[in-house]
């Protein structure tokens, strides 16, 4: 019908501004792996979240094509929502942090009312 044809014709026109963002996301994590780990040297290595977020990094270039997969072809649907499920996690740790920053926000500012 008409609008399968209208929604193919929208998707058409912005899934190239998904490609960009997730390239630019993908950039600037990459530069942030970077630098904790030129920070953090080895103990970088030894924190768990330090290669979830390594892993979600190398994922997401993967699913972007950059990279190719370990077994030469596109990886299968169940691995790319494995990948995806990794990326996600470190997404609800940016909101959790988020959560915690609004909450020391609040502490501050009510510390400086009662003064």
């Amino acid at each position: 019908g008409l609008g399968g044809e209208s929604a193919k014709l929208v998707w058409d026109s912005v899934s190239g501004h998904f490609l960009a963002a997730s390239f630019a996301f993908s950039t600037a994590f990459s530069v942030e792996l970077v630098l904790r780990a030129g920070v953090g040297g080895v103990s970088f290595l030894k924190n768990a979240w330090s290669w979830l977020d390594l892993i979600s990094v190398v994922a997401a270039w993967i699913d972007l094509g950059m990279i190719p997969s370990p077994s030469g072809n596109m990886p299968n649907l169940s691995t790319a929502r494995v990948l995806r499920l990794i990326r996600f996690v470190k997404v609800l740790r940016v909101v959790r942090a988020a959560h915690i920053f609004a909450e020391l926000r609040l502490l501050i500012k009510t510390y400086i009312a009662s003064m």
